[in-house]
């Protein structure tokens, strides 16, 4: 064999390696990785408002900050327990809105800070207002009075018209659910129903080939007999709210 051959060989083989190992590093590259590292600090944030779209981030409508949440499969659940003023617009049969959003630590959700990020902010809402007939009774008395419950005296002195009619009910639990997902995707390895999240609540960084975590509110614990018939009077109480975040 010449020189000659013997280099060309030679540099096939260096042609062919540096080809596979550029290959390699694009395969690497274009699998879809989550914007969230393991065990990365997360500020979560909760307003409430009228308004479907929020907009001011006023502080007074922020009714819940919980710092220094980890992201990971065995951070400890965050608990929250707060009372929230309906005002007018609930009274008047009309809905309120939690909005809620998981920053990286000491950042802000609120666009028109210096600290908010787009490419690491996941956010979602949820009605705290529900809309339903009055609900079926069994008459109840206290074993020990025979006192009947102030409630029921009032459904019964209501016309079957007046029991028929939706009044508006408050949500008392929310609970906030983060999905820790590590996984990396090819593009036809995305399961279907995490894409529709992805697209449905603009997840997905297609330049950059990263996710932003599911935020979602479980309602499951949720049942008819929890929820809170709102008292139409401006005097009464602020319903309670009680939550957590995961």
């Amino acid at each position: 064999m010449t020189m000659a051959g013997t280099r060309r060989r030679a540099l096939s083989c260096s042609l062919v390696l540096a080809l596979g190992l550029l290959l390699s590093a694009a395969r690497t590259d274009s699998l879809i990785r989550c914007a969230f590292k393991s065990d990365t600090l997360l500020d979560v944030w909760v307003y409430v408002s009228p308004s479907a779209r929020l907009q001011a981030f006023a502080p007074e409508e922020l009714v819940w900050k919980a710092a220094g949440v980890r992201y990971s499969k065995r951070a400890v659940r965050q608990q929250l327990s707060t009372s929230v003023a309906l005002g007018e617009h609930a009274r008047s049969n009309a809905t309120l809105y939690a909005h809620m959003f998981v920053t990286k630590g000491g950042a802000s959700p609120d666009p028109a800070d210096a600290s908010f990020d787009r490419h690491t902010t996941s956010s979602t809402r949820t009605r705290l207002v529900t809309h339903a007939p009055r609900p079926a009774f069994k008459t109840l008395r206290n074993l020990l009075t025979g006192a009947r419950p102030a409630w029921q005296l009032e459904l019964e002195a209501l016309t079957p018209e007046q029991r028929a009619q939706t009044v508006a009910w408050w949500k008392p639990l929310l609970s906030l659910n983060l999905v820790v997902d590590q996984e990396e995707y090819s593009d036809e390895e995305v399961p279907h129903l995490l894409a529709q999240h992805w697209h449905t609540d603009r997840l997905y960084d297609s330049q950059r080939s990263r996710f932003r975590p599911v935020l979602f509110v479980n309602e499951l614990e949720l049942t008819q007999g929890k929820l809170l018939p709102i008292n139409g009077s401006p005097s009464s109480a602020p319903p309670p709210l009680s939550g957590g975040a995961v």
